[in-house]
């Protein structure tokens, strides 16, 4: 995955699948992520598979930072990230 661009203050990033990639290959994705907090922090993909940059920019953020072990993205948990 390549990172486009990204603002850690607002916590939001956007990539680009490879094109090699088995799964939307080529296209956008808008992740987000929680604020680092004892070595860990989650994040979660809000928008997957578009077809162009700017989509995945304008994308709305639907997950709930608030539901973390959940249904808070889209249906799933957040993914935990911890610091080694």
């Amino acid at each position: 995955m390549l990172l486009i661009d990204f603002d850690n203050d607002e916590r939001w990033a956007i990539a680009q699948n490879p094109s090699d990639s088995e799964y939307n290959p080529d296209e956008y994705n808008r992740l987000v992520w929680t604020p680092i907090e004892d070595d860990v922090f989650h994040y979660c993909t809000v928008a997957f598979g578009l077809e162009t940059e700017e989509e995945a920019r304008n994308a709305e953020n639907t997950a709930d930072d608030q539901d973390l072990d959940g249904e808070g993205c889209g249906g799933f948990s957040w993914t935990e990230m911890t610091r080694q």
